[in-house]
């Protein structure tokens, strides 16, 4: 019965070796990864690095698209670096994933640089306002054609606020109102085309007074 037992005893201890060791965290493995950055328009940004801590995993290509093999273990938290082009800013400090066992196919993330600077074309239709300047940060920008009409580009920041100003000085003796209109654009993450639309308007002149009739003989 000793016998019997100390056998009892080692199988068991055999089994739970086995099986704790089935239980153990598995070798770590390579899954492959993709990552789409775009600008705030939804257009790809070539150039842009992934990486983690300190080792560059790639760069993106003209379709904004990097591929890269990454090693971790179920559950583990792997945190990317974007390192947007110049010209560009980051949206976010990183791209935070977690490792999931998926067969098959890469995962595709995707992540954003922000353009730093836009075109903003601004077309200025002043009614009644033929050849006045366009002023901005008073200086002289462009000026309306004979018809009220002017187009102008601008390349500005995206945190950065647009004002024009139509100086209205050379119709001071005109009288026409709104005196020196001025507009105000802000500039989203993408190009834009805004408007500036003025309708001036000049006073009514006084109706003529009737002459007086004469009263009295006709004379031959």
């Amino acid at each position: 019965m000793r016998w019997l037992s100390s056998a009892s005893v080692a199988l068991c201890t055999l089994v739970v070796a086995l099986l704790c060791g089935s239980c153990a965290a598995p070798p770590p493995g390579e899954r492959t990864f993709s990552i789409r950055i775009s600008d705030g328009a939804g257009a790809p940004v070539e150039g842009a690095e992934i990486a983690s801590g300190d080792s560059v995993l790639g760069a993106t290509t003209r379709e904004g698209l990097v591929t890269f093999g990454l090693a971790g273990r179920d559950g583990e938290l792997v945190s990317l670096d974007v390192r947007c082009p110049a010209g560009y800013a980051r949206t976010k400090e990183s791209t935070v994933i977690r490792w999931l066992a998926v067969e098959g196919g890469a995962a595709l993330l995707s992540a954003r640089c922000r353009k730093i600077r836009h075109r903003l074309v601004v077309a200025v239709r002043a009614d009644g306002g033929p050849n006045l300047p366009v002023l901005r940060l008073g200086q002289v920008v462009g000026t309306t054609d004979t018809t009220g009409a002017a187009t102008l580009l601008f390349d500005i920041s995206v945190d950065e606020r647009l004002e024009l100003t139509l100086s209205t000085a050379s119709l001071a003796k005109e009288r026409v109102t709104p005196v020196d209109p001025a507009a105000v654009f802000d500039l989203g993450d993408a190009d834009d085309v805004k408007s500036f639309d003025v309708k001036f308007v000049r006073p009514k002149p006084p109706p003529k007074r009737a002459q007086a009739r004469r009263v009295g003989p006709v004379p031959l």
